[in-house]
């Protein structure tokens, strides 16, 4: 009688045991859930942020070229005028103070940077620069950060130089060119 009172005690408590970890699976499982949907939720609110910014950007750069394009044709009309002297003056700094007020599209971490070689003193600039990445120096091979850096500026068009792929960190750490 005892040993079978034992056994149904075995039996009860292992059915606990088993309930209890499928309970815990079951709530492993809505948590895995739940933060896999706060993950996807987070990353689609930051591109529709990232989206909106570049929206925003892009306004603003239609905006500023329109103005430019607006001074520069009252630069083109000051010329014609007797006063000419102080009317081209006043556009031209008009000109010049638009000129500074460019807008500018906050990547992450990209930035405008000028690097310098200490080996060979050779110096570049690139558009694809970080804070606390390198690029390599192309006479010497000598890796280097930059020691200034700007924001980035589009002036709406792309660059006459090629972005050198081999010998910039980020890109060799992704295995491809950090401006695709």
């Amino acid at each position: 009688m005892e040993k079978q009172q034992s056994i149904e005690r075995e039996n009860h408590l292992a059915e606990k045991e088993e309930e209890t970890r499928r309970f815990r699976k079951k709530e492993e499982a809505r948590l895995l859930a739940k933060e896999e949907e706060t993950r996807r939720i987070r990353e689609e609110e930051e591109e529709a942020r990232r989206l909106a910014k570049e929206e925003a950007f892009e306004e603003a750069m239609r905006l500023h070229n329109e103005k430019l394009t607006e001074i520069r044709l009252e630069l083109k009309s000051a010329r014609r005028f007797p006063f000419y002297k102080e009317a081209y003056g006043k556009a031209k700094n008009k000109l010049q103070q638009h000129t500074y007020n460019v807008p500018t599209f906050d990547y992450p971490d990209r930035k405008y940077g000028h690097l310098r070689c200490c080996e060979c003193f050779n110096r570049w600039d690139s558009a694809y620069a970080r804070q606390t990445k390198y690029q390599i120096c192309r006479r010497c091979d000598t890796d280097y950060r930059a020691y200034k850096l700007k924001p980035l500026v589009s002036s709406g068009k792309r660059g006459d130089a090629v972005h050198d792929s081999t010998r910039c960190e980020v890109c060799i750490e992704r295995g491809r060119s950090c401006n695709q």
